[in-house]
């Protein structure tokens, strides 16, 4: 019970950071886009550098999902095999 709230939290602190920051990501991404000369959007196609900020925020979304949900996992499960076995060891 207690790891299906932990766990629900932790998703909704995930989202919530991750959007954020998402949204910075594309805002900082269309703004510099915005400071280029018309020639540079004569000379390349713009749908192409749409795809390519989509491309680059969906990788941040990747990186941040498998650093939170992989990672993480995996420092919480040491610290509990930790916990555990010094108190099984009558240290804590």
């Amino acid at each position: 019970m207690i790891e299906f709230f932990a766990w629900r939290i932790f998703e909704y602190v995930i989202v919530h950071m991750e959007t954020g920051a998402m949204k910075e990501l594309y805002q900082k991404c269309f703004n510099y886009l915005h400071q280029h000369s018309y020639r540079f959007f004569s000379n390349n196609f713009t749908g192409a550098l749409v795809k390519k900020v989509n491309k680059l925020v969906r990788g941040y979304e990747s990186v941040v999902d498998i650093t939170f949900f992989n990672i993480v996992n995996v420092i919480i499960g040491m610290i509990l095999i930790i916990y555990i076995g010094l108190k099984q060891h009558r240290f804590l």
